[in-house]
């Protein structure tokens, strides 16, 4: 792969405008849709199911950096899950990223096999993200302790439950709009994110949300698998937690499954509490799939009923009858603006 070199880690930019595409170190080339530009080329022919086919578009789309350019620090505590080890580390001009590594099975070859899928599902998915709420991606990395890791620029030291910890005072609706224009870029390119919750969210320097953790991503009719069963059940949606009582020989993570997870985001914003935070294990299942209960509105002077009224709606056991992010957007930016012009005449 091409070598990932010092100048394109200055060349980088710290954010991107929300909506456009700038060049990024792990892009070799520009444009929406990357993967299936490369596939309509003609020039890959084999299904994507193998690994050396995964393999090959890797080469053509993203950069690898190099081990002694790169450094692991430490882990980051707290954001280590199931399948994936989230490390720290730093090049040696001094960029702090963080590394999500797939955790290999020495004893286990099916397992290595899967963990190579992911690792691979997760470079090429990310490879053609570029917004300024989205944690940029940088590229792939291999070591003795980290076979299979891609690479993320750092954005800020805090993960959101953190950041409003110690900001209580913060814009929570600002936060919120922010996830969502991130999460409007990743659904526009047909992506699931999978995995939306607070730790997956970091706040940077600026006080700016920005999404992370790709790890659980899927690219459907591309780049696609299960659910994973380490995934939380607090922000799993009815389907995703009973795929046989919906009909489903599965579960797999969808656009609707995100917006449910989106809503238990924005719970989480607006109350400091994770969602079903008085219940633990098989007990959230059973509250959200038997009992079908969801959490109660918490106060909050900057949660308004319409908006309350969208995020019930995001909880709705039928997928389809949950809104879409760009219904969110659209209402969680007039209601920043109200928000904004509030405190404007107030300090007037």
């Amino acid at each position: 792969m091409q070598p990932f070199t010092l100048a394109d880690l200055t060349r980088l930019p710290s954010s991107n405008v929300a909506g456009t595409r700038t060049h990024q170190v792990a892009r070799k080339t520009n444009g929406s849709g990357l993967i299936d530009g490369v596939l309509n080329k003609g020039g890959l022919t084999v299904s994507l199911r193998s690994p050396t086919s995964r393999e090959t578009l890797l080469e053509r789309t993203c950069t690898r950096v190099d081990e002694p350019e790169l450094r692991i620090i430490g882990d980051i505590q707290g954001h280590a899950y199931g399948f994936c080890e989230v490390f720290a580390g730093e090049t040696r001009e001094g960029l702090k990223v963080v590394i999500e590594s797939h955790r290999r099975y020495s004893a286990d070859p099916q397992g290595n096999a899967s963990a190579l899928k992911r690792f691979h599902r997760q470079a090429l998915i990310c490879v053609d993200l570029s917004h300024r709420n989205i944690a940029p991606f940088l590229g792939v990395f291999s070591s003795d302790k980290v076979p299979y890791a891609c690479v993320f620029k750092s954005v800020g030291k805090s993960s959101l439950p953190e950041y409003l910890v110690g900001n209580p005072g913060a814009a929570r609706l600002k936060l919120l709009v922010e996830v969502a224009r991130g999460l409007y870029h990743i659904h526009d390119l047909g992506i699931v994110h999978g995995s939306i919750r607070g730790t997956n969210i970091r706040v940077d320097d600026h006080g700016t949300a920005r999404i992370a953790g790709f790890a659980s991503a899927t690219l459907p009719n591309i780049i696609s698998e299960d659910v994973d069963e380490f995934v939380e059940s607090r922000w799993c949606s009815p389907e995703l937690l009973d795929p046989d009582g919906f009909g489903l020989t599965r579960a797999k993570g969808t656009r609707a499954s995100d917006m449910y997870a989106f809503g238990m985001l924005a719970y989480e914003i607006f109350s400091g509490r994770m969602p079903f935070h008085d219940l633990q294990g098989a007990a959230v299942v059973i509250a959200v799939v038997t009992r079908n209960e969801r959490p109660p509105r918490p106060p909050h002077r900057e949660l308004s009923g319409q908006l309350w009224a969208m995020i019930e709606r995001s909880w709705q056991t039928d997928p389809s009858q949950r809104p879409t992010i760009q219904e969110f957007v659209t209402l969680l930016e007039d209601k920043d603006r109200d928000v904004r012009l509030q405190l404007y005449n107030h300090r007037a």
